[in-house]
């Protein structure tokens, strides 16, 4: 049984079968099991069970419901993560790509603002130490122009963090607006009867 009912389970181990909730099985099942329950709109089931033998007994599933709410959450950690959460693979890897790529170049932009703010701070030394006035022109041009170079790395560096901040705020307000609903509820009920090797399957349809 499950919770929604329409699930389809996975059970792997002795025996491999595929069913939708919900159903019986009439041959026992003895040992671990591996069962995996997916619905459209729900979070995946999945744990692994051990089967006595000589034992009878119900397993019931109760899937969690997808939410917008727990999309953004994932989007608001990692850019991307919600939307694969939510089914949507091809905006998720648009999105983690964008968002990915945004922060490694803001890090680049960081350490090249930090190599031009060094740069710059060395010919400040440098020309706080000049005797001369003719060394002093001289390095008075050299610093101006690391001035310039770290001032600007500096301008790129804040508009690449803008960039990043509007792409992940754009990330998690997808992941929260755009929510696909896929709850389906159609359900198929089975009754199966397992011999070694052999397996027969009769399908009831719910109205």
């Amino acid at each position: 049984m499950s919770h929604p009912p329409g699930a389809t389970v996975h059970f792997s181990g002795e025996y491999d079968l595929v069913a939708t909730t919900p159903f019986l099985v009439r041959h026992q099942l003895v040992g671990t099991y591996s069962v995996k329950a997916t619905k459209p709109g729900y979070e995946t089931y999945s744990r692994r069970l051990s089967f006595p033998q000589a034992s009878q007994g119900r397993l019931t599933i109760k899937l969690k419901s997808r939410t917008p709410l727990k999309a953004a959450w994932r989007s608001l950690i990692l850019p991307g993560w919600g939307q694969f959460y939510s089914g949507e693979k091809t905006r998720g890897v648009i999105i983690s790509t964008l968002g990915y790529g945004a922060v490694l170049t803001s890090v680049i932009a960081e350490l090249r603002y930090q190599d031009r703010e060094d740069k710059y701070e060395v010919a400040l030394s440098d020309y706080q130490a000049a005797r001369s006035i003719e060394e002093r022109n001289r390095l008075r041009l050299i610093l101006e122009d690391k001035h310039q170079k770290a001032y600007d790395a500096e301008t790129l560096k804040r508009n690449l963090l803008i960039v990043t901040a509007a792409v992940w705020a754009y990330n998690v307000i997808d992941a929260l607006v755009f929510f696909p609903d896929q709850k389906v509820d159609l359900q198929v009920g089975g009754d199966f009867s397992l011999k070694e090797g052999e397996l027969t399957v009769k399908l009831c349809k719910r109205f």
